[in-house]
C-alpha cells in the first residue's frame, strides 16, 4: 500500500512538471506569434465596429473591410514562411483554404443580388485544401 502511494505521488509530481513545461511553451509560443496576429483582431474589429448590424451595405467598401482580416491571415501564414518543399505542405494548404475564404465573403457582401450560391460554393472549396 505505502509503494502504490509513493508511485501515485511521484506520478502526480511528474504530471504536475509536464503540465508546467507544456505552459511555458505554450507561454513563449503566444509571446512569439500574438503580436503577428495583431493585425487580425485589429482588422475584424474595425469591419465588426463599423458593419455590426444586420443591415450591411453592398458597396467595395464594405467587401474591402471584410477582406482585409482574411488577408492579415494569409500574411500571417506567409510571414511562417513558405516553399515547395513538403515541410511547408499544410501552409500552403491553409493559404489556399484562406484565399478561396476570402473570394466566398466577397461574393457574400452582394449575396442579396444573387451571389450567395457562388460565395458557398467559395466557402466549399476552402474545405478542400485544408481537409
Amino acid at each position: 500500500m505505502l509503494l502504490h502511494l509513493r508511485s501515485s505521488c511521484c506520478m502526480k509530481q511528474n504530471f504536475q512538471l509536464m503540465l508546467l513545461d507544456f505552459v511555458k511553451c505554450l507561454y513563449f509560443q503566444l509571446k512569439s506569434i500574438g503580436p503577428k496576429l495583431v493585425p487580425f483582431f485589429k482588422t475584424a474589429t474595425i469591419y465588426f465596429v463599423l458593419f455590426g448590424d444586420e443591415s450591411r451595405p453592398e458597396s467595395p467598401l464594405c467587401c474591402i473591410l471584410k477582406c482585409l482580416p482574411i488577408f492579415s491571415l494569409m500574411f500571417f501564414v506567409l510571414l511562417h514562411g513558405m516553399s515547395f518543399s513538403e515541410y511547408y505542405s499544410y501552409s500552403r494548404k491553409v493559404l489556399a483554404g484562406l484565399v478561396f475564404s476570402c473570394i466566398g465573403d466577397a461574393f457574400m457582401v452582394w449575396s442579396t443580388v444573387g451571389y450567395f450560391i457562388p460565395g458557398v460554393a467559395a466557402f466549399a472549396s476552402a474545405q478542400v485544401p485544408v481537409v
